[in-house]
């Protein structure tokens, strides 16, 4: 998928989340609360050492996202009900898409076997 086809073209939200429409013509719906706990600021977790300090439960089950705005590099930021800011990035956003057609496409990834001929050409 090229840069160009990971650019947000459009935002709008719902009572319980947000829709993305990208140039490419796909659609990506997001929950709010799987969004807040996706934040992985570091306030609320690294994503280099997986460790958490937001869990599922510390957020309000009707968390909303008071702004939604694109910076100037394309990144979606979000001001959160909870008072929290978000950064996510359009390229985070499209390969986390839980869409039935990204699912899909992500799961048709076949992984090269090692074998014993490896030895002769090294990856």
């Amino acid at each position: 998928m090229s840069k160009n086809q990971i650019t947000i073209q459009r935002l709008q939200q719902t009572d319980v989340g947000m829709t993305v429409s990208w140039v490419d013509g796909h659609v990506s719906k997001f929950h709010y609360i799987w969004l807040r706990h996706n934040c992985f600021c570091t306030q609320c977790g690294n994503s280099a050492d997986g460790i958490r300090s937001l869990t599922i439960e510390k957020i309000a089950a009707d968390v909303s996202a008071q702004h939604l705005t694109l910076d100037e590099d394309g990144n979606l930021q979000v001001n959160w009900s909870d008072g929290h800011h978000s950064v996510f990035s359009p390229a985070w956003l499209r390969a986390y898409c839980y869409s039935d057609r990204e699912r899909a496409r992500r799961s048709s990834f076949e992984p090269t076997l090692w074998k014993a001929d490896i030895a002769e050409h090294l990856p």
